[in-house]
């Protein structure tokens, strides 16, 4: 159980924007490169279907 936990942790740090990972990599990166990836973000959604 606690292997799945941080599988699942981990998977969820992945910088794609549905995940957490992409939240946490767009606050620190620069305001222009935020706006940048700010235009791929309807993306992110096929990399999983």
């Amino acid at each position: 159980m606690i292997s799945m936990n941080l599988l699942l942790f981990i998977f969820n740090l992945i910088p794609l924007p549905p995940l957490d990972g992409y939240r946490i990599i767009q606050d620190l990166v620069p305001l222009h490169v935020r706006y940048k990836m700010d235009q791929n973000v309807q993306w992110g959604i096929f990399v999983f279907c």
